[in-house]
């Protein structure tokens, strides 16, 4: 795998999904870390600035002159980079929804708009079929009273007054219609409303707080090579849950690679940690990101 030279670290490419897309970093630009942990008694300090920044969504992707940074931060994406098991630099932006509840709540939506557009064309119906037969009953009377009269005149027109009062029950009724069709679309509404609140997810879960139904989560996961597996576990599993992701997973000591697994379930992987090569010599490297787009034009826009 193509790789790059960033801050003197190596970072891998990003891998798009659906399909596989590899892009690589053409301008590798050094990045200046957030803190450094210098020993255990500082730990505590910075996991609670990182914590608080957390609960007030401090975002200081501006102080990341990194490319692949840019990218995460176009998307809302929270990109958290370990260096040397003891750097960390930590970003707080926000996630959208997902893919998934956007598409549900599109065909919803368009269900809604079908459903609606055909009540209205039913209720229309049904409304020139009294108005037939009405007119047709009105017919009938005018011309029974006419022949009850005279059985050989012809019907006589009606009357103003006559007329008058006809409107009048007409209108009458058109507005019991238009009363009691807007009574049933406030009801509908009340219906989509609670039955769309299912889509909305809590604050405070996933990666992020709130969420909007607007957005779509465009990143899948993310995996990244860390040099010591054990000072990772350390620090990640503090770090992460305040944003509601636990250890979910982790590797047996047969394992080949070291591997951990953070995410609000088991089933559910968000942050997955490997380590490369020996953890007395090998250099931390590796940052493997994977997007729900079919393209990297889909998944990247111009900040």
């Amino acid at each position: 795998m193509a790789s790059a030279r960033v801050g003197g670290y190596n970072t891998a490419d990003l891998m798009y999904t659906q399909p596989t897309l590899w892009i690589k970093i053409q301008q590798p630009v050094p990045m200046k870390p957030l803190f450094e942990i210098e020993h255990e008694a500082t730990f505590d300090k910075k996991l609670t600035e990182i914590v608080a920044r957390f609960r007030t969504n401090y975002c200081v992707h501006r102080q990341l002159p990194l490319r692949i940074a840019m990218d995460l931060a176009a998307f809302g994406v929270p990109a958290l980079l370990l260096r040397d098991g003891q750097r960390c630099r930590v970003e707080m932006l926000g996630l959208p929804l997902s893919k998934q509840a956007r598409d549900a709540h599109h065909r919803r939506r368009q269900f809604n708009d079908a459903l609606k557009a055909q009540g209205r064309e039913e209720h229309q119906k049904k409304r020139n079929k009294r108005a037939e037969k009405k007119a047709e009953a009105a017919k009938k009377a005018q011309l029974a009273a006419s022949q009850k009269r005279n059985p050989t005149a012809e019907p006589e027109p009606m009357t103003l007054e006559e007329r008058q009062r006809r409107n009048a029950q007409r209108r009458e009724d058109e507005e019991s219609e238009i009363a009691e069709a807007k009574a049933a679309r406030r009801a509908k509404l009340a219906r989509d409303v609670r039955e769309q609140s299912e889509f909305k997810r809590p604050r405070g879960s996933g990666l992020c707080g709130t969420m909007s139904q607007e957005h779509t989560q465009i990143i899948g996961h993310f995996s990244l090579g860390v040099r010591d597996i054990r000072t990772a576990k350390f620090f990640y599993t503090a770090a992460l849950a305040p944003l509601n992701l636990h250890l979910v997973y982790e590797s047996g000591p047969d394992a080949r690679i070291p591997t951990l697994g953070y995410g609000p379930d088991p089933d559910h992987e968000a942050v997955n940690l490997f380590q490369h090569g020996d953890a007395a010599s090998a250099p931390g490297k590796g940052c493997h990101i994977a997007f729900n787009a079919p393209t990297r034009d889909a998944a990247v826009c111009k900040v």
